[in-house]
């Protein structure tokens, strides 16, 4: 059993088949996420006949959002910090922008790990509360009681 239904610049063609439900996307230009090519390609040819039989055509695709420049992202390296390649910018939202390496996508997770280990650590002028005012004999003892009373459901 096939279904379709149309999106923003493409039309999502899901199947049910004994192995499952797998959803495959057939954009406007005919091009399909199975990345078979499109004279071929059997997700393309039932769009065509969902089209020809009626179905709604897919509206126009929504713009492409625009990449923000390095300067837009002040918190982003302007080379990757792990191999030294280009990165590109995917995200502004936050604190830490979300960037990707050229040559490898794992940098930016490597690069914030650092950044965390970093924190958990060193001295930070965000770690000057009780609890780490304490000796590591008290705060250890602080955090078995917890554990207890979480453990307890209190």
């Amino acid at each position: 059993m096939t279904r379709i239904t149309s999106q923003p610049g493409a039309y999502v063609v899901t199947e049910l088949t004994a192995a499952g439900v797998r959803t495959f996307f057939v954009g406007k230009d005919k091009s399909c996420s199975c990345g078979t090519p499109h004279g071929k390609c059997r997700h393309v040819k039932a769009v065509a006949e969902y089209l020809k039989t009626g179905g709604e055509q897919a509206p126009a695709a929504l713009p492409q959002r625009v990449t923000p420049t390095p300067s837009a992202a002040p918190n982003v390296p302007a080379t990757c910090p792990i191999c030294g390649a280009a990165v590109q910018i995917q995200s502004v939202t936050g604190r830490y922008p979300l960037w990707r390496c050229q040559n490898s996508s794992e940098h930016y997770w490597q690069w914030r790990g650092d950044k965390v280990r970093a924190f958990l650590t060193q001295d930070h002028p965000n770690k000057a509360g009780a609890f780490y005012q304490q000796d590591p004999a008290a705060r250890d003892a602080f955090l078995a009681s917890h554990r207890l009373s979480y453990a307890a459901g209190v």
